[in-house]
């Protein structure tokens, strides 16, 4: 599967079938950080990728007004 990482951005190329949450511990990444979003939908932890999958994982940005 195609992973799509942003900041700084790179793609990478991991092995299928695997869980999101499986993907985030292999790569380091807290799963409280990023987005997933599988061929452009956004997805829940528990989804499961197959090898045909693009995935990107997005930072989660938060902010508002003081």
């Amino acid at each position: 599967m195609k992973v799509i990482l942003r900041n700084p951005r790179r793609e990478i190329e991991i092995q299928g079938p695997m869980v999101a949450d499986s993907l985030l511990r292999r790569l380091e990444i807290n799963p409280e950080t990023v987005l997933i979003i599988c061929n452009g939908t956004l997805v829940p932890r528990d989804t499961r990728f197959s090898d045909d999958d693009e995935i990107e994982l997005r930072p989660v940005i938060s902010g508002g007004a003081a």
